[in-house]
Formats: structure tokens, C-alpha cells, sequence
């Protein structure tokens, strides 16, 4: 058994396989474990999960620079938020129209569906290079709601000034930004694939929505002053959405008209993200060191030889959580398998037959309180403080989590749209070189993990 495959927490063993997850949880010793074990360990063992070697695929040169806990730390973030951006589409195909790639929508997606189930509202953004691709992602996977919006930007080059109002509007309205598999500038201020190539004219720059005071300094030179005080402090509401409220209703989709603005021209007055705007608390997903947010270990992972080009490609804009994952589009499953675990009541030491005998009453703190034969006790709250809102941790696994099957349709769906697998620039049903049947057997084991392992018995 290979060291990274174990994985040992508050003495309870779990060993990660290939195909399946083993859990020694059969004595009663260990399930006495299992019934101490917090959100924050049940969370570091998806995060394990995600970060398992696969194929040509290995992050554990970069995951080693890390700080325990991302995961955790990104789910609260998740929790606390009401309206929230995810902003996906890694444009790497540059020699084919759309040039998107495999990696990103399946995550993305999956995430958004458990948001939309606790209550949230989300606006997944893209480039409209990939726009199409993403518009039928969503489309296939069945979600159903007016509560999510999908907004398309154009490539940095060609941003006008209109452009830039609605991305500060866009940036002002939300209370957090996901980014998920999306280039981030390196260095030289050029978005650059793995492999070096630049795509400046395929990407829209989501990063003004960072605070520029967080970029590493003493290694970024914008190539321009406007792409680097773009942003107008005036929002407004415009724009492009995909709100389908019924499942009949075809996406709404404006056609922006570009002004194709020089990235040379210095026409707005106010600094992106200065002081004095609105600072937003943000998390990227990535893998392989030019994804936004890479910034945040930009010097620790510029000098490693197991990302060749480091130098010209690492990005220097960072997040406040960064999970690194062996595919991006896992990252995507685990923070959405986080979010069911943390919104359900599972994961406050009282089971569903519990909840479900219980009748809730407001308490005078302000948390509603459960009376049952004369005892009152709190009402299973989160980790942030508020109710949960699942009685169980298998309803809010259905509710949060994304079927095997629609997995593959989403798959089959990008692929006949156009996006590309990554490894081998073809219209293939795979991500990074990986099968579905490799996508669906890590969703299996993230769901796997988050049933086994709870706070209560």
C-alpha cells in the first residue's frame, strides 16, 4: 500500500484505493471514533481523496506548500455567502473553435446545483469563447432555477468600456468569487496554457475582481496600465443571464457589442480594487500552477522543477483559500459533497431519526431550540451558526450531489459541443486524460466518504 493512499485521523484508518474505498470502522472502538470525528476532519479526508495521484496526474509537489484545511476553510466561506460568482472555462485549444477545455464545467456545475440547494444565488461566468460549451453544460445536467445566471465576458483584448462597468457590477453585487481550472496571468501578465502558449486573446481578465494590493509585486509587470485600472467603481446592471425558471424556457442571450478597445488605451480613472472598493473573499480551484490563484504559493512553486516553464507560467494572483486538486473538476465535487456534509444535520452528533422526532421552537439566543419530553436542547446548527437545513446526510447528498449518470451526459454533452480533452487535444469523453468512469468512481468515493464518516453513529 503506497504511504499516500493511508490516510489516519483521531486513530480511525482509511485506506484509499484504486477503485474503492476500504473504511475500518467494523469494531466498536473505531465507530466510537467515528462519533467524535468534526466537519473540519470528515472534510480533510475529501480533500485527501481529491489530491490522490491519478494517471499522468500528481499535485503533490504543489499541495506539500499548503496549509492544512483549505477545504474547510472554503466551505464556511460557502456557508456565510448569499450571491456568489463561480468563473470557469480554461480556453487552452487555440487552434480550434471553441477551444475550451474538458476540465472545468463538470465541477463547476456540480458545485453550483449544491448551492442552488441551500438557498444560494450563483452566476457562473466564462469567456465567451467558451460560453456555448458551459450554456449546454448546464443545460444538460437538469438544473431548473431562477436562482442561476450564467454571464459572458469577452477576451482581455478586446474589453470595452461597457465591459468594464458590468464586470465591476458584477464584482460589487457578489459576496464571494470561485474560480474553478481558470488561467491566471503570469509574470509577465500574460495568461499562458501548461505547456507556455499564450491565450491573451481568448481570455476575460475575472482577476479585476481580486484586490490588486494581493498580487505578488515583486513578480508581475501588466503589459498594460488599463488592464490594470479598469475597473469603473460605478456599478450597473447589464449584462448577459441564463435564467431558466420552468425547464422549458430557451436562455436568454444578449450579444454584446465589443468597441474592440487596444489594451494600450488608459481611459478609466479608478484603480482596480483600491482601498475603497469592495474587497471579496475568494477561492480558486487548480492543479498545476497557472490557474488563478496559484499566487498564494507563487514563491514556492515558481522554482519547482515538476512544473516545467514555472517561471513563465505560474500565476501570481493569489485567492484566500486555494485547493489544489489533482483535476480541477474534482475540487469542484468536493466542495460541493463539503457543502452537503456542513448543511446537514449529520454533521452535528444527532442522527435523522433524531431530527425527525424533534419539533423545533425559536430560542431567546436566537437559535431555534428542539423541546422532546420536557428537555430542551439546540437545534442542530452548522458550523457558522445557522440551521441546517437536510435532516440527513443522505438527503442532502441527493440534493446537493450531481448522479453518475448525468455526469456522463454532461461529459458527452461539452465534448460534442467542442471542448477538448487536454491530454490529448481531442473530442474525447475524458478530462486531463482520465475516463468518465474515473470522474464517476471519485464522485462515488467523495460520497462514500461523506456517509461513513460522521460525527454520529
Amino acid at each position: 500500500m503506497k504511504k499516500e493512499q493511508m490516510a489516519v485521523i483521531g486513530g480511525l484508518s482509511i485506506i484509499i484505493g484504486s477503485t474503492a474505498l476500504y473504511y475500518l470502522i467494523n469494531s466498536r472502538q473505531n465507530k466510537r471514533k467515528l462519533k467524535k470525528m468534526s466537519n473540519e476532519e470528515v472534510l480533510s479526508y475529501l480533500e485527501r481523496r481529491i489530491q490522490k495521484a491519478e494517471g499522468s496526474n500528481n499535485v503533490g509537489s504543489i499541495r506539500s506548500f499548503l496549509p492544512a484545511g483549505q477545504l474547510y476553510k472554503a466551505s464556511l466561506s460557502l456557508l456565510r455567502a448569499s450571491r456568489i460568482v463561480i468563473v470557469t472555462g480554461f480556453p487552452s485549444h487555440i487552434d480550434y473553435s471553441p477551444p475550451t477545455s474538458t476540465n472545468g464545467p463538470l465541477g463547476t456545475t456540480c458545485l453550483a446545483k449544491a448551492l442552488l440547494a441551500i438557498g444560494k444565488n450563483v452566476i457562473i461566468a466564462t469567456d465567451e469563447s467558451n460560453e456555448n460549451v458551459i450554456l449546454q453544460c448546464i443545460q444538460s445536467s437538469g438544473i431548473t432555477s431562477s436562482n442561476l445566471k450564467l454571464e459572458s465576458f469577452p477576451a482581455r483584448s478586446n474589453f470595452s468600456h461597457n465591459d468594464h462597468e458590468r464586470l465591476s457590477s458584477l464584482a460589487y453585487s457578489t459576496d464571494l468569487v470561485v474560480f474553478i481550472n481558470r488561467p491566471g496571468p503570469s509574470p509577465d501578465g500574460t495568461y499562458r496554457t501548461d505547456k507556455g502558449i499564450n491565450i491573451n486573446h481568448l481570455v476575460a481578465p475575472f482577476e479585476m475582481m481580486l484586490p490588486m494590493s494581493s498580487v505578488n509585486s515583486n513578480s508581475y509587470t501588466s503589459q498594460t496600465t488599463s488592464e490594470k485600472n479598469s475597473l469603473n467603481n460605478t456599478p450597473t446592471n447589464s449584462g448577459k443571464y441564463f435564467a431558466s425558471t420552468s425547464g422549458k424556457s430557451e436562455p436568454e442571450k444578449e450579444k454584446m457589442q465589443s468597441l474592440s478597445v487596444k489594451s494600450n488605451l488608459t481611459t478609466t480613472s479608478v484603480k482596480l480594487c483600491s482601498p475603497s472598493m469592495k474587497m471579496i473573499p475568494s477561492i480558486s480551484v487548480g492543479e498545476y500552477g497557472n490557474e488563478l490563484g496559484m499566487g498564494k504559493i507563487y514563491d514556492q512553486i515558481v522554482h519547482l522543477s515538476s512544473i516545467p516553464m514555472a517561471k513563465q507560467i505560474v500565476c501570481v494572483v493569489p485567492t484566500d483559500q486555494l485547493i489544489v486538486s489533482t483535476v480541477s473538476d474534482w475540487g469542484g465535487f468536493a466542495l460541493a459533497t463539503s457543502v452537503a456534509v456542513m448543511a446537514s444535520a449529520d454533521s452535528t452528533g444527532l442522527t435523522s431519526n433524531q431530527t425527525s422526532r424533534l419539533s423545533s421552537t425559536q430560542g431567546t439566543d436566537g437559535l431555534s431550540n428542539i423541546s422532546t419530553t420536557g428537555n430542551t436542547v439546540n437545534l442542530p446548527v452548522n458550523d457558522i451558526g445557522e440551521k441546517v437545513i437536510f435532516e440527513s446526510r443522505e438527503e442532502a447528498l441527493s440534493s446537493c450531489i450531481l448522479s453518475n449518470s448525468i455526469l456522463e451526459s454532461m461529459l458527452s454533452t461539452i465534448t460534442r459541443e467542442g471542448a477538448r480533452d487536454k491530454e490529448s487535444g481531442e473530442k474525447i469523453m475524458k478530462v486531463n486524460g482520465l475516463g468518465v468512469s474515473v470522474m464517476c468512481e471519485v464522485m462515488n468515493d467523495l460520497r462514500a466518504i461523506a456517509l461513513k464518516l460522521r460525527t454520529c453513529e
